[in-house]
């Protein structure tokens, strides 16, 4: 049976006062201040792409790179801060170009299917 004592004697080989952690306090939320205007990456995207797409296609191209970026907070993947914006437009163009060829590009004939279906003929 265990006796639990209350008495203020010091038991051998235990320390007097309160037992110390160490606090290392992990600040997961880094903020940077980014201070990027619409405009400035309107006329970069109208620049540097200006020979890829309209400037009507390129504003709205400008637009919402600037709008993910900033609802992100200028952070790729939500852990690392944007370094070289330029950079980061230049791909997102990049990707844009490859989605918009691949939309316009030829269909491929042999998945085209046909409506009226003679299902009497064998294959």
């Amino acid at each position: 049976m265990l006796k639990f004592d209350t008495s203020s004697e010091q038991v051998p080989g235990q320390a007097v006062g309160q037992a110390l952690v160490p606090y290392i306090k992990h600040d997961k939320h880094i903020k940077t201040e980014i201070n990027i205007k619409k405009e400035e990456v309107i006329n970069f995207f109208k620049n540097e792409f200006q020979k890829h797409l309209p400037e009507k296609q390129l504003q709205t191209e400008a637009e919402k790179f600037y709008n993910h970026n900033k609802a992100t907070g200028w952070m790729i993947g939500g852990k690392t801060p944007i370094k070289d914006w330029q950079a980061a437009a230049q791909n997102w163009m990049q990707k844009a170009l490859e989605i918009k060829t691949k939309k316009t590009g030829k269909k491929l004939k042999h998945l085209k299917t046909n409506r009226n279906k003679d299902y009497d003929t064998p294959l």
